[in-house]
């Protein structure tokens, strides 16, 4: 028979991506129901609806498609299974959705390499992740884009998409819940399998991040009251470039976001997860982005786990030139002069403090690019001597300056290897290693 679903708590002129969890439901019939109080737009010709769905082959700004009265004038149209949909009342309320209960697997077509929004067809949970390994995403694992394996949910508190992974805490999509994903060149179509549902909803929305031994920093940024995140994971199996499954990248989706470039070989992508080998603190320098509007206040924190001992983050603004310690409760403010977008500005540095820093000075020495080094915490000491020399003994570079709040060496190009910088202040020395690339 027909089957009724009420899907709740959708807010006033807000929207919510939401799939069909039956078959057979006419759109004309859903927009027209006066108890789902659909928003509507009269000032256009054309009338247009609050029920859209996503086309990612057009451009940006009109990517979500909205059904009209032109759309409607028959009663042919109905909600595609395992597609998701953006709807928006006019009140508070619920939608409801009539149809046939779906008990077979689900085939949906999508557009390759390219962001498709998907959904839940069945009336019941859905695994995303775990369940001992019979989950959506190892359904399609080969079907995802390397750089985006996982799928993108929209998070209320970050006010974007973001990923959940086969990294995360056992969760499963609610009945009706659509979400994105990003499909590899060549992909026509995602699947949903029947024997995967459960009547079990433990777990559903629990967006932890799954207990671990392993360490992590959590980057934050807020503006406005919205706080965006960015995570490195160091692990033991992964590289410092792309690990498919380790680094999943971002929806780029948000006026406001936070995220970080790959330490080796980036190709432009923003990652909202990096993954890094669980070694070599001292020679990490990542790259980090923020995505802002201009002439807005943006305050960067970070919350650390499993750290070694000493090991503390430093984060380098090289507009200004400052180079601040953010764990323990640390927070580093300022204010955008234009619209911001790009990594270039801001680095993640870890550094473990207690081999870099003497009692007698608050110095940090660190590579700040394949063949540059940065000092600071020299200010005010009128002679800084800087020497380089090779791991045979040999000195390759020699130089006598003024201290400042940052120096900067660049060395003439030297063949890759390690290299032991040799800072003499006042009579005192700190030796530091390098890494040249």
């Amino acid at each position: 028979g027909m089957v009724t679903f009420e899907r709740s708590g959708l807010e006033a002129n807000k929207w919510s991506i939401v799939s069909a969890p039956v078959s057979g439901q006419s759109i004309k019939e859903f927009i027209e129901n006066t108890a789902n109080d659909i928003r509507e737009n009269a000032t256009v010709t054309p009338k247009r609806y609050a029920v859209g769905y996503y086309d990612d082959s057009r451009s940006d700004g009109s990517k979500w498609v909205y059904f009209t009265a032109d759309d409607i004038v028959t009663n042919t149209l109905t909600f595609e299974k395992g597609q998701s949909y953006i709807i928006s009342r006019a009140t508070n309320g619920s939608v409801t959705f009539t149809g046939t209960l779906e008990t077979n697997d689900v085939s949906v077509l999508v557009g390759a390499d390219q962001w498709n929004a998907v959904g839940n067809p069945y009336t019941a949970y859905l695994p995303i992740n775990n369940n001992s390994d019979v989950n959506f995403i190892q359904q399609n694992l080969s079907k995802f884009d390397p750089v985006n394996v996982g799928v993108y949910v929209w998070d209320n508190g970050q006010n974007k998409y973001v990923p959940k992974t086969l990294l995360d805490t056992e969760i499963s999509l609610t009945v009706g819940q659509g979400f994105f994903v990003k499909t590899a060149s060549g992909v026509s179509s995602i699947d949903f399998k029947e024997n995967q549902r459960l009547s079990d909803g433990t777990g559903v929305q629990t967006f932890s991040r799954q207990t671990t031994t392993d360490p992590v920093i959590q980057v934050l940024a807020t503006q406005d009251g919205v706080e965006v995140e960015t995570k490195i994971n160091f692990l033991n199996n992964v590289s410092k470039g792309l690990d498919p499954g380790y680094d999943i990248g971002n929806f780029d989706g948000s006026s406001f976001d936070i995220f970080s470039h790959l330490v080796e070989s980036s190709e432009g992508k923003d990652f909202t997860i990096q993954s890094l080998p669980n070694s070599d603190y001292e020679n990490l320098v990542i790259p980090l982005g923020i995505k802002s509007e201009a002439n807005k206040e943006v305050k960067i924190s970070v919350g650390t786990e499993n750290l070694p001992e000493g090991t503390k983050v430093f984060i380098e603004d090289k507009e200004t030139g400052d180079f601040v310690q953010l764990d323990g409760g640390k927070v580093y403010a300022f204010k955008t002069s234009e619209k911001l977008s790009r990594i270039g500005r801001f680095y993640i540095h870890t550094k473990d403090v207690s081999i870099d820093k003497e009692d007698f000075y608050n110095v940090d020495i660190f590579k700040s690019n394949k063949q540059e080094i940065t000092i600071a915490g020299i200010q005010g000491i009128e002679d800084v001597k800087v020497k380089l020399f090779s791991v045979l003994g040999v000195e390759v570079y020699n130089e006598s300056m003024k201290g400042g709040p940052k120096l900067i060496i660049q060395p003439k190009l030297l063949g890759v290897g390690v290299y032991i910088v040799h800072l003499e202040i006042e009579g005192k020395i700190i030796n530091k290693k390098v890494i040249f690339e």
